[in-house]
């Protein structure tokens, strides 16, 4: 995963106002067609976890989220997160 330089901005405000947290916990929270990710502060890497720094932030989660989440560039626009870049799998949901 790659991260550009409004995200990168917007994740080191957001660990700065809490100093528990060492990193970005990426998960899987349900979806139909595109997994939905949600993300929340973490004080460490969990025993199921990998590690990835991108540009100095630090992101733990899964192997199966880092498969999904290898091509993706996450970005800020103000507002929130974005995912350029996310693949979506082929389904029936009218989504």
């Amino acid at each position: 995963m790659k991260i550009t330089n409004n995200a990168k901005t917007a994740f080191e405000q957001i660990l700065k106002s809490n100093e528990s947290a060492n990193g970005i916990r990426i998960f899987i929270a349900g979806g139909c067609c595109t997994p939905a990710f949600q993300f929340e502060l973490a004080p460490g890497q969990a025993a199921d976890e990998v590690i990835e720094n991108a540009e100095g932030v630090n992101f733990y989660y899964t192997q199966e989220v880092k498969e999904i989440l290898d091509p993706v560039t996450l970005d800020h626009n103000g507002f929130g997160f974005l995912m350029a870049g996310l693949q979506k799998n082929e389904c029936g949901c009218q989504h």
